[in-house]
């Protein structure tokens, strides 16, 4: 399904379940967003818990 979606324009996102545990599958099932809130907002520490939802996405893109 994303990739049709994709292949037609249309851009997928995904709200719920994104964390450190699962925003390597999020960004291989190949989503254009990715909505982490309460990943974030939840954590002790969300400056901390931003920076490395997007230390571990960016370290995703380099591999590819």
């Amino acid at each position: 399904m994303i990739d049709e979606a994709k292949r037609v324009g249309v851009s997928v996102s995904i709200a719920g379940g994104v964390n450190l545990s699962s925003i390597t599958a999020v960004k291989e099932s190949g989503v254009t967003v990715a909505v982490a809130g309460a990943a974030i907002y939840g954590a002790e520490d969300p400056a901390k818990a931003a920076k490395e939802l997007k230390e571990l996405l960016l370290a995703q893109v380099a591999i590819k």
